[in-house]
Formats: structure tokens, C-alpha cells, sequence
């Protein structure tokens, strides 16, 4: 299943090379390579899961996450609600759904949302029941930031394709600063949902966690540079690339952090036990 993972993102990664060798797109032919760049990450996601016993609950975050973006959206094409403006997509990008939505829009929500969840994961690691609410609006905070902050890479790229445009551009390279308020709160209903819906894992520490997500960590991050570089090249601005990593760092150097404490830990009660005089 890892070998099967690995293999979905090096398709993924070879579907992405036309979007930086062309410089006038037609959607027409670019189409096929969109589909496959997202279809192939959604199913190393699945692997993903599968490798980390997550599968019941990414099932349920695939569902919850194409329902609410899917709502959202439609909300968003026809009454400007929430994404602040009206917008529309290129009717070459298919399959679509009812209310003028590509299919691939409502899985790139739930591949955002996984994402988030599993840079997050540590939190989820909790052997006697439900998030206190505390922590669950912590986490489902933090989600939220990490899906709104790669919007700031991801939507100047599409306009500047003509993936999607907007009836009024806004200021932030066509497009309207409030999308961002709009984003952030569908990434907290998506991520929130599923995070109350979710079963537990009692038998999984967080050395056992961490160790199964680390494929997913290197490729997430990977994939993600290759982006902002192809956002850097084509925008022709540092900036879309600033605002993602302000807020998905954050999400990063929390798991890398959370990632390390376990070991840290283990060091720890290492030197303790050989610390402590024989026989106590």
C-alpha cells in the first residue's frame, strides 16, 4: 500500500509538469491533466488512510466535505454567499455537478481538510473518548487556517489560468479579499463535522501515529512547494507564497514539534531508568 502511495504522487506530480511549461492554457487540453492531478491525490489519500487506520473516518470526512463545499459553492456561483462575490468556472473543467461545480472542486476541499486533520493529528490521539471542546475548537481552528492560508497560493493561480473568474476582481490579484472569511468558515464546518463525527483510535500513541503519517508529511510538503512555485512563476509575486506559508507553517512546525516529543519522551524515561540505582 505505501509502494501504491508513492506511486499516485509521482503520478500526481507528473500531471502538474504541463502547468508549468504552458503558458497559455486551453482548458480544453488541460483538463485531463487537472482531473488526474486531483483524482490521483484523492486515492493516495485513501492509501494514506488505510495505512494510518483512518479509513472509517476519512470516509466520513470525503462525505462531509464534498456536501458542505458543494453547498458552498453553489451558494458562492449564484447569490455570492459566502466567498464575498459571484464567480464562475471554466465550462471546460469536468465533470461537474448540479449548481455549475467541476467534481474535482468538492475533492480538493476534502484533500485540503485531510491534510489539515493529519497536520493536526496529535490532538486526535485520544485513548478515552470525544475532543473536549476546548481542544476540538482548537483543532478545528487550526484546520480552518491551514485550508483558508492555501487559498492565498491557490486562487491568484486559477484566475490567472482562467480556471474560475470573478465578476468583480478584487484587489488581491483579481481576487476579493473576502473570499478568505468565506474559506475559513467552510474549512470549519467541514473539519468541525468530521471531527464529531469521527470514531476514536484508543489503541494508537502518538510514536505510532507520527510514524505513519511521515510518507504523507514529506509528500503534502513536497507537493506544496512545487505549487507555490508554480504560484511564484506565474503570478509574478512572493507574495500568495508569503501568506500560505505565514499560516501553513504554522500547521507544520506543530506536528514537527508534536513529532518529536514522543521520541524526546522515550529519551527521557531511557535516562531515568539508567539514572535510578539498581534494584529500586
Amino acid at each position: 500500500m505505501l509502494a501504491l502511495f508513492i506511486a499516485l504522487v509521482t503520478l500526481a506530480a507528473i500531471c502538474s509538469i504541463p502547468f508549468f511549461r504552458w503558458n497559455d492554457v486551453s482548458w480544453a487540453e488541460m483538463n485531463p491533466y487537472l482531473q488526474g492531478l486531483t483524482f490521483s491525490l484523492a486515492a493516495a489519500l485513501f492509501c494514506q488512510a488505510y495505512l494510518s487506520s483512518r479509513l472509517r473516518n476519512t470516509m466520513l470526512l470525503l462525505v462531509v466535505a464534498v456536501l458542505v463545499s458543494w453547498a458552498a459553492e453553489s451558494l458562492g456561483i449564484r447569490w455570492a454567499w459566502p466567498f464575498s462575490g459571484r464567480y464562475h468556472y471554466n465550462p471546460a473543467i469536468g465533470p461537474g455537478l448540479p449548481g455549475d461545480v467541476p467534481l474535482c472542486i468538492p475533492v480538493t476541499w476534502f484533500m485540503l481538510a485531510y491534510t489539515a486533520l493529519v497536520f493536526t493529528g496529535p490532538l486526535a490521539v485520544r485513548p478515552r473518548g470525544p475532543l473536549s471542546p476546548v481542544r476540538l475548537l482548537l483543532k478545528t481552528s487550526l484546520c480552518a487556517l491551514f485550508v483558508m492560508a492555501a487559498d492565498f497560493a491557490i486562487d491568484p493561480l486559477a484566475v490567472k489560468y482562467g480556471a474560475w473568474s470573478w465578476q468583480e476582481p478584487g484587489a488581491y490579484f483579481g481576487v476579493p479579499w473576502g473570499i478568505y472569511a468565506g474559506w475559513f468558515m467552510v474549512a470549519f464546518a467541514i473539519c468541525g463535522c468530521a471531527l464529531l463525527l469521527e470514531k476514536p483510535r484508543p489503541g494508537h500513541r502518538y510514536s505510532h501515529h507520527v510514524a505513519r503519517d511521515k510518507p504523507f508529511v514529506v509528500a503534502s510538503i513536497s507537493l506544496t512547494m512545487i505549487c507555490f512555485a508554480g504560484s511564484f512563476l506565474r503570478v509574478g509575486s512572493v507574495l500568495p507564497v508569503a501568506l500560505s506559508l505565514t499560516f501553513m507553517g504554522m500547521c507544520w512546525l506543530y506536528w514537527l514539534v508534536s513529532a518529536a516529543r514522543p521520541a524526546m519522551e522515550n529519551r527521557i524515561s531511557k535516562l531515568q531508568d539508567a539514572e535510578r540505582p539498581y534494584g529500586i
